[in-house]
């Protein structure tokens, strides 16, 4: 028995030493960083939009001198889609300023029914295009840039008073109106030229009294009081910024 055990340890013996020759496992080496190119919004840029508003129109139809009268409240929402043209420029600090003007195209109705006096009727609102021009703030993150604006922006408001029975219009107006804009967005640079961005923005205008004219041009004895009218917008922006030049590269581990 003694004799087997001698001869065990003689064999393992140099496995052993072998074992302790080999150089040992270290800790496994870092991944080397992805070199990652900032975007730089400093430029000039155009580019397009497209997008959905909600309107709300609400009035009181005043008739013959009345001091009180109906009030209605039409949705005239659609889709519009234009182009914007502005101007940024990044601090150090990735804090941004800009200025835009942006013009859309839109085109959208929406009417209620009346039966006073007897007489069936249609009161519509309309509104056209929209443009602004606004100021912007915000800050650079990698290839992101996150922004709120503010500025003034127009836009026609159309009324009409329709008859049913014939379709005649009995009065109507028509009137460019002027307001605030409000709103926020995000944009990513896919390339140092090229950006594409979703943008919510809020409209409010001052419309006042809208005196109504017959067809012929002529006043009649009827008003659009307490007028109000504002938008919701909801859009997306594709830009192209004139220059093309990247920010320092920065480390992505």
């Amino acid at each position: 028995m003694k004799k087997l055990l001698a001869a065990a340890a003689m064999v393992t013996l140099p496995f052993g030493a072998l074992a302790a020759d080999l150089p040992k496992r270290g800790a496994a080496a870092a991944p080397a960083p992805v070199m990652v190119a900032a975007a730089n919004w400093s430029g000039f840029y155009v580019g397009g939009n497209v997008g959905f508003a909600w309107t709300d129109s609400s009035f009181m139809h005043l008739e013959g001198g009345a001091a009180t009268g109906e009030t209605f409240s039409n949705n005239p929402n659609g889709f519009l889609g234009g182009a914007q043209i502005g101007a940024r420029y990044q601090f150090q600090s990735n804090l941004y300023l800009g200025i835009e003007a942006a013009f859309s195209f839109r085109n959208a109705d929406d009417q209620t029914r009346t039966d006073l006096a007897a007489t069936p009727r249609h009161r519509l609102s309309e509104v056209g295009n929209i443009w602004s021009v606004s100021g912007s703030v915000g800050y650079a993150f990698g290839r992101y840039l996150a922004y709120a604006k503010a500025g003034y922006a127009s836009t026609e408001l159309h009324y009409e008073n329709i008859l049913i029975a014939t379709g005649a219009i009995l009065g109507q107006s028509t009137k460019q109106v002027g307001g605030f804009v409000l709103g926020a967005g995000l944009e990513y640079a896919f390339t140092n030229n090229l950006s594409l961005g979703l943008e919510y923005s809020y409209y409010n205008f001052s419309v006042g009294n809208q005196q109504q004219y017959n067809t012929a041009g002529v006043a009649v004895a009827a008003i659009n009081a307490s007028n109000d009218l504002s938008s919701h917008v909801a859009a997306v922006k594709l830009n192209y910024r004139f220059g093309g030049s990247s920010a320092p590269v920065v480390a992505r581990y």
